[in-house]
């Protein structure tokens, strides 16, 4: 039994400069807003990507897989994140950053109540721009951002699309110095404009697609939110 998504092309175009200070990976734990730290590696030019059947990994110079990288597959749409049993999740995050730019990904959602399928931005001062999919709400996927981790922002908005975890649609994030856009299949679902530091994401973030079990949390409101908790016999 598994949960998966399907990944079938991943493009990134990139308007960041050299001049990205203070920013080392989220994991490392070297926030800019306390720390003087290293200078982030810009992808700085555009980068497509299509997975296929015959993929047979994420290219570790551009991707890092943080958690489940033996659950990455590859098929005939695309790379396929699987998981099985309480506890797993798959992370990858890009090796680069970018400030401002478009990411676009083609993603059929993994099915199943309280599995959240996710891609997003993520700074290391904890901007964060993001798109879920609960696996059991076939109606709707969340569009949501944070300014510097700061989580009693309520930003979430929910969009109506069919079907998201039976087939492949086009998501795409347009996040310019002036606004932020959600894109759904060439339609524009929620335009959020710039305000202030802490009040916009507006620092260089990597990118990162995952699956995880929202319904596993010992949080309440987590599993409420993911929708219910997860039963893995229904995989």
């Amino acid at each position: 039994m598994s949960r998966f998504i399907h990944l079938s092309s991943l493009s990134c175009i990139a308007l960041m400069s050299t001049y990205a200070f203070g920013q080392t990976s989220y994991a490392g734990g070297c926030n800019p807003l306390n720390s003087t730290c290293p200078i982030d590696p810009a992808l700085g030019t555009t980068l497509n990507q299509t997975f296929t059947a015959a993929s047979t990994q994420l290219n570790p110079n551009l991707w890092n897989v943080t958690a489940g990288g033996e659950a990455i597959q590859f098929g005939a749409n695309g790379a396929e994140l699987v998981i099985s049993n309480p506890g797993e999740s798959i992370t990858a995050e890009s090796t680069f950053y970018i400030q401002f730019g478009q990411v676009e990904v083609m993603m059929q959602a993994a099915a199943g109540q309280g599995i959240i399928s996710t891609f997003d931005l993520l700074s290391d001062d904890l901007d964060e721009i993001d798109l879920e999919i609960m696996g059991g709400n076939t109606s709707f996927v969340e569009s949501n951002w944070y300014g510097w981790g700061n989580t009693s922002q309520f930003n979430a908005v929910y969009h109506p699309l069919n079907g998201p975890q039976e087939s492949l649609h086009n998501y795409t994030i347009v996040w310019t110095k002036d606004q932020l856009q959600w894109i759904i299949d060439g339609n524009v679902a929620r335009t959020v404009p710039y305000a202030e530091p802490g009040q916009y994401p507006q620092t260089p973030s990597k990118l990162k697609f995952g699956i995880w079990a929202g319904g596993d949390s010992p949080q309440p409101g987590t599993v409420a939110w993911a929708g219910g908790k997860v039963d893995w016999t229904k995989g």
